[in-house]
């Protein structure tokens, strides 16, 4: 059975839900009377969810406190056939909470603390050595578990498998992604590492994706761009894939659907211009839900329908 590793920062999305019909009297800011709550998987966490949702055998490594989030978390992972290898610590499980009111969000709360140390490092490699490395992805937001060692770590290991990490980057260190057979930025994350504002257009997109391709040795760089797809840069050139979305109701999560289901896709043997395809397919059903919602096989099915494709299982 084909398997995905996905590692990087893991963390847990609560919704609170409510309805808003007045401001409060104590200062200028609706009340939400809340209804109901949700619990989701988020950072990593909702890229293993999408990946185990199109039925891959799915393996989350990452980390997480020693507190109920961290439980919460575990036990999403177990109903959602996640296989999760996670390394517990001291800290707070990273944890988004979102008050939404009238199916607006009106504040969201960030409990974390970004920390890495020669311990996390070494307790993550020694639980990575222990499996064998299929293709990758490695999923940072930033938060301290991708750091330079881990992502060299895991490119040189699953490149001497002939595997393939995928990557959506963080940060201004993309050194640290060196060799790896493909980036995911989206169009700011890519005028960022470029060092300056890039127009949502084809050729100065080509001509950032050709830099970044030679100053970081990546193989293959796909831009997201919003309501213009996506665009492919390697060695072949530059090719634009039209967005496939119908209506945009929230983009939350749309970069984890994108690199989920292209990471299936080419685990599956579908090739990398068919894989971007179904990839940009998915993304225009998430960003039609509300909050993260993982694509599953059956979402795929008219696509892969048209496609004359036959789920690669």
């Amino acid at each position: 059975m084909k398997k995905l590793l996905i590692v990087g920062d893991i963390m847990l999305d609560r919704y609170v839900m409510g309805a808003v019909e007045r401001i409060s009297p104590e200062a200028p800011v609706p009340v939400v009377r809340v209804t109901h709550e949700e619990l989701k998987p988020g950072g990593a966490a909702n890229v293993a969810s999408n990946t185990a949702g199109l039925k891959i055998h799915t393996l989350l490594f990452g980390v997480v406190g020693n507190d109920q989030n961290g439980e919460a978390l575990s036990a999403l992972a177990t109903s959602l056939n996640i296989d999760q290898r996670f390394v517990k610590e001291s800290i707070p499980t990273i944890c988004k909470i979102r008050v939404i009111g009238n199916h607006q969000q009106i504040v969201r709360f960030d409990y974390e603390e970004v920390r890495n140390t020669p311990e996390r490092i070494s307790a993550l490699q020694n639980l990575l050595e222990k499996n064998d490395l299929p293709n990758v992805v490695i999923s940072d937001y930033g938060k301290g578990v991708c750091s330079s060692e881990l992502c060299q770590f895991l490119i040189h290991a699953t490149n001497q498998k002939q595997g393939k990490v995928i990557v959506d980057p963080k940060g201004d260190d993309w050194f640290k992604y060196q060799g790896a057979y493909m980036i995911t930025p989206n169009l700011k994350e890519l005028s960022e590492i470029r060092g300056k504002s890039l127009p949502n257009e084809d050729e100065p997109i080509a001509e950032a994706g050709k830099w970044v391709r030679k100053e970081f040795n990546i193989a293959h760089l796909l831009v997201t761009r919003s309501e213009r797809g996506m665009t492919l840069i390697d060695d072949d050139g530059a090719f634009h894939f039209p967005t496939q979305a119908q209506s945009v109701y929230d983009v939350t999560g749309a970069g984890d659907t994108v690199i989920a289901t292209l990471a299936v896709s080419l685990a599956s043997g579908l090739s990398l211009h068919q894989s971007i395809a179904r990839a940009n397919y998915a993304a225009g059903i998430a960003v039609s839900k509300f909050g993260t919602y993982a694509v599953t096989l059956e979402d795929l099915t008219a696509w892969d329908e048209a496609q004359n494709i036959n789920n690669h299982d």
